[in-house]
């Protein structure tokens, strides 16, 4: 008898490792479960902080929409702190009411005054009803002192405005020099009496930045073009929907980047005066 209730218990005996593996399979479960609850709530923490971010990126994207200046990018000449961007309150009010001013003049204007406009813009022709010509920019360079800073070159885009990097930016850099104001004004005032689009391209050469305040020379060709482009229309009052501008960093070369003198024709901004057919 004592022998037939040792085997019972034996086949019995399954039943507690069974028990002893479904609890810990339990506590495994649960384990993970807490794991995945809270990995969750760490990924929702960066989305809420990132609102605040976005939020503000949309109201300034709202703010260039508008047409208002940014206060930033807006350049003084006649301030003693020439060279520095413009940061007080009192400039951007100021190019605010501009901007308001000059919308309030516009949307005065006779119907027949903006049909006549938009006849020129759509055959690319100066506001004085000239087409612009190679012979004509070439014309304006020479005359404007601006040889030998400026070249002039007739591609299938348009008519470029080929100004050594040097002239306008420090090595390495995309803060305009004081010095560029004079011909960047002479060129706004040209492509002003104009109603062509613009393009602003910025190149550079082959050679890596080293400042660390570029990645790379795709960075420091965008911000270039860019700052041309604010300097015209922020600081000339161009109308900003004539422009655009793009980075090519140093893979459109114009000469031979083995040599200092190519390296230097390279590092450039275009202003193309777009050809319109």
């Amino acid at each position: 008898m004592s022998l037939k209730n040792s085997l019972e218990n034996a086949e019995d005996n399954w039943l507690i490792s069974y028990a002893d593996m479904m609890t810990l399979l339990l506590f495994l479960f649960i384990i993970l479960y807490a794991m995945a609850v809270q990995k969750e709530g760490a990924n929702q923490i960066p989305a809420a902080s990132a609102a605040p971010a976005a939020s503000a990126s949309s109201q300034a994207a709202d703010q260039s929409s508008t047409g208002e200046t940014a206060a930033y990018y807006y350049i003084d000449k006649n301030s003693s702190a020439a060279g520095t961007a413009s940061k007080s309150s009192s400039s951007s009010k100021s190019a605010a009411a501009k901007t308001a001013a000059g919308k309030s003049t516009a949307s005065k204007s006779s119907g027949t005054k903006k049909v006549s406009t938009a006849a020129k813009s759509s055959t690319g022709k100066s506001s004085n009803g000239k087409k612009p010509t190679y012979n004509e920019v070439e014309s304006f360079v020479e005359s404007n002192s601006l040889k030998g800073t400026v070249s002039v070159q007739q591609v299938e885009t348009g008519i470029v405005f080929d100004i050594q990097a040097e002239v306008l930016f420090d090595e390495g850099s995309s803060q305009l020099r004081p010095e560029s104001y004079t011909v960047l004004d002479k060129i706004g005032k040209y492509i002003g009496s104009l109603s062509n689009d613009i393009i602003i391209a910025g190149h550079t050469d082959n050679q890596p930045v080293d400042t660390g305040n570029y990645q790379s020379n795709w960075e420091l060709s965008c911000d270039r073009a860019t700052k041309v482009l604010r300097y015209f229309t922020d600081t000339e009052k161009l109308a900003p929907q004539r422009f655009q501008a793009v980075g090519y960093g140093g893979y459109r070369p114009i000469a031979d980047n083995g040599t200092a003198g190519g390296r230097q024709q390279n590092r450039r901004v275009e202003v193309i005066v777009v050809e319109v057919p």
